[in-house]
């Protein structure tokens, strides 16, 4: 396997427990952040596509700028892991069917490692500061988060905060009856 490059500063990744979301614009008990990244004031950028991702960052840097430095323009992703494409959009059909509150603007439906890519992508060629991590479904946060796309940012140089994965995937309560057991990751989402 080749290695990537690594990042040559590390894109700040702040992940939304909540799916109904907390007060913009500032970290909150719902807020996990990821990577180890300056922690400054959070500027979500909202987009309807990747194309305009850039443009949006940019006018969210100039009106921020106004403010002083010291400032992350994050964007905004409603993010939906599964094994592939095609069974995000069929759990998101779903979701939909049951009229479920879906995060707006840009959407991720894939893989783990997919997230990733497009984590990186946004970061070095969209002029992004990093990612605000919307999870369309709550119970994808948990396994595929931590077992897939945590270890393929590590792999592409991103450094991972301590304790984040914990805060994404809490230990599961004692047990009360003593059986043999195997740790697992969080669990998947159905």
């Amino acid at each position: 396997m080749i290695a990537a490059p690594p990042v040559a500063r590390t894109p700040r990744v702040v992940v939304e427990l909540r799916a109904a979301g907390g007060a913009p614009g500032r970290v909150a008990p719902d807020l996990v952040e990821l990577t180890v990244a300056a922690r400054r004031e959070i500027v979500p950028v909202r987009a309807a596509d990747v194309s305009a991702v850039p443009r949006a960052c940019a006018a969210a840097r100039a009106e921020a700028a106004a403010r002083g430095p010291g400032v992350s323009i994050l964007v905004e992703l409603a993010v939906l892991l599964a094994a592939g494409t095609g069974a995000a959009r069929q759990r998101l059909a779903e979701l939909e069917r049951a009229e479920r509150w879906i995060p707006p603007g840009l959407r991720y439906l894939g893989t783990p490692a997919g997230l990733a890519g497009l984590i990186i992508d946004l970061h070095r060629a969209a002029g992004a500061d990093g990612v605000l991590l919307r999870p369309i479904s709550p119970a994808a946060v948990g396994g595929p988060l931590t077992t897939g796309t945590v270890p393929e940012l590590e792999r592409l140089g991103v450094r991972i905060a301590p304790g984040a994965v914990r805060r994404l995937c809490p230990p599961a309560p004692p047990l009360t009856v003593p059986a043999p057991w195997k740790e697992q990751p969080c669990p998947t989402p159905p």
